[in-house]
């Protein structure tokens, strides 16, 4: 019998869709109210209407260059973040001159998921080469 991580995994495929656009309206409305660049970047968005997969085309692209920009006026995150400094585990430097906040809660990086559809449960000893960039 499978196993799964958790109802998650096995929820109806339209239940799902619905959930992760439910979800995404909400982290844009956190980002639109809580960080600098992105108040002025969905400023002119109605993020109430992304309810499907074709109403993404309505969401702006914020190219690398503009976040090095807004990292080189605005250091070091560009307005980007939503919490403040102080709320990060950690800063990381990237190539070219990219700063990219670290994790604020457990399983920041979302591979619990993953990790465990692999097999890999609590206890056990990984060597973990994920690349985080």
């Amino acid at each position: 019998m499978a196993e799964f991580y958790d109802a998650l995994e096995t929820r109806d495929p339209e239940k799902r869709e619905k959930d992760l656009f439910s979800s995404l309206v909400e982290q844009l409305c956190y980002a639109r109210d809580h960080s600098q660049a992105y108040s002025a970047v969905l400023t002119d968005l109605d993020i109430n209407s992304i309810k499907d997969r074709s109403a993404l085309a309505q969401l702006p692209l914020t190219r690398k260059t503009e976040i090095a920009q807004g990292q080189t006026d605005s250091p070091p995150l560009g307005g980007y973040a939503t919490p403040r400094l102080a709320g990060f585990y950690n800063i990381f430097a990237s190539p070219g001159g990219i700063f990219e906040p670290g994790g604020v809660r457990d399983d920041y990086w979302n591979f619990a998921r993953s990790l465990y559809a692999a097999g890999i449960r609590s206890g056990d000893l990984i060597h973990n080469t994920f690349s985080y960039h």
